[in-house]
């Protein structure tokens, strides 16, 4: 292995047999600028793309990228015999230079505090290659755009409006040191300090082990845990980095919170990138996490939607009885002999169905409604933060995951006993 400080700043060259992602890894690590590697035909094995395109672009955990370029096996030798000399490596370029430019999308929301969620993905890739080849970016990064792109279509079908203003970016020249992402920072159409973002990278390749959820280890961590608290719920793995990296890195340093979804696999801009690679399971898995975090939090959606028919009717009954029985007191009080229907007040007030009521309320209610605190009080989340984001105090803590543990565990609490019961 070779120290790192030998390679800072240098171009390595290794024949291709010797090429690894493990010394790869260690290059880019390093500060090394590239790899120059050669090799015949018969030697690229799987690997036929890179005959084809006789360079590869290698992303690291880091976010950077280094280019892993195919020389003759000549060439090889002559600088593997001299490689204490100075050498000028001239590459001959025939593709022209274009500007590009991001695209932005918005849906206004209905909250006055101004705050904004940055949904964004790349949308650049490398087009065309050698020999007219092209490459698809299936996985890098077609994924990331299609989740986007559908969870603004379900956004924009809604009803109601978001307690957010959502913002939805593609940024261009990821390829280019992602400077589309980095032109939007220097020049925000929006207040960074009233921003949070969530990046969707390379999602849904069949190799893949898993999603992975990182952030900035400050203020997105807060965002990080709550995405990853509703993927729980919904019995969806996700795997929690505490470091992300790219365009994320390039918000928090601005001390923007930054949260960043992705999958665990080496990202390579190949051929071989095409849909046929993509898992759909895992990439409806990603927009399902995504589209549960935007309906509770940023839509504000706390309808208890996992309660039965029957707990639902009789939730609905507590209300109703309850809201009979102290409009018929508060009637009472205020003038006893005022008819409603035929009836006064006071013939209403001591019925026998308002007297059951009153005597419910006084005497059981209180019982079932210390249960049901005791219940809360044993499904808090122990995995407490808070952080003041964006002028606004924000907690890990969903208080409709625990509401909703709390109804579960009385649920199962009646149906199993108190000594088996258990939470979602």
């Amino acid at each position: 292995r070779v120290d790192p400080s030998e390679i800072k700043d240098r171009i390595a060259v290794i024949e291709f047999n010797h090429l690894t992602t493990r010394i790869v890894t260690h290059i880019l690590e390093s500060g090394g600028k590239g790899v120059l590697c050669s090799a015949d035909s018969s030697s690229f094995g799987p690997l036929k793309e890179f005959e084809k395109t006789k360079s590869l672009n290698v992303s690291g955990k880091t976010g950077d990228s280094i280019l892993v370029g195919y020389i003759s096996t000549d060439t090889y030798k002559y600088m593997q015999s001299a490689p204490v000399k100075n050498m000028i490596i001239k590459v001959d370029i025939d593709f022209p230079i274009v500007d590009t430019a991001n695209i932005l999308g918005k849906i206004v929301g209905k909250s006055s505090n101004n705050s904004i969620l940055l949904i964004s993905t790349n949308i650049d890739g490398l087009g065309i290659g050698i020999d007219g080849n092209y490459f698809p970016g299936a996985v890098n990064n077609t994924s990331g755009l299609a989740i986007m792109l559908e969870i603004a279509r379900t956004m924009t079908n809604q009803e109601s409006l978001p307690y957010e203003t959502v913002i939805f970016a593609g940024w261009n020249g990821q390829k280019q040191q992602l400077t589309g992402s980095q032109y939007y920072i220097n020049n925000a159409l929006y207040p960074l300090e009233n921003t949070t973002i969530i990046h969707l990278e390379s999602i849904g390749k069949k190799t893949a082990m898993g999603m992975v959820i990182a952030s900035d280890p400050i203020n997105g961590t807060i965002i990080r845990d709550r995405i990853l608290k509703y993927a729980s719920d919904k019995n969806l793995r996700l795997e929690k980095q505490s470091v992300a990296y790219g365009v994320t890195t390039q918000f928090s340093d601005k001390k923007v919170p930054s949260v960043l979804l992705t999958d665990n696999s080496t990202t390579i801009d190949a051929y071989g990138d095409q849909i046929e690679n993509v898992d759909i399971v895992i990439l409806d898995n990603a927009a399902k996490i995504l589209t549960t975090y935007i309906k509770r939090d940023v839509y504000k959606d706390v309808r208890l939607d996992y309660l039965g028919t029957l707990e639902r009717n009789i939730f609905l009954l507590f209300l109703l009885s309850g809201l009979i029985s102290y409009s018929i007191s508060k009637g009472y009080a205020a003038n006893s002999n005022l008819k409603i229907a035929g009836q006064t007040w006071e013939s209403l007030y001591f019925s026998t169905p308002i007297l059951l009521l009153r005597k419910f309320y006084a005497n059981v209610f209180p019982f079932l409604l210390a249960i049901f605190m005791l219940a809360l009080l044993a499904n808090i989340d122990p995995d407490t933060n808070m952080r003041i984001i964006n002028g606004d105090a924000k907690t890990n803590v969903s208080f409709y995951l625990t509401l909703k543990k709390s109804i579960v565990y009385i649920r199962n609490m009646l149906d199993v006993g108190t000594y088996q019961s258990d939470t979602v």
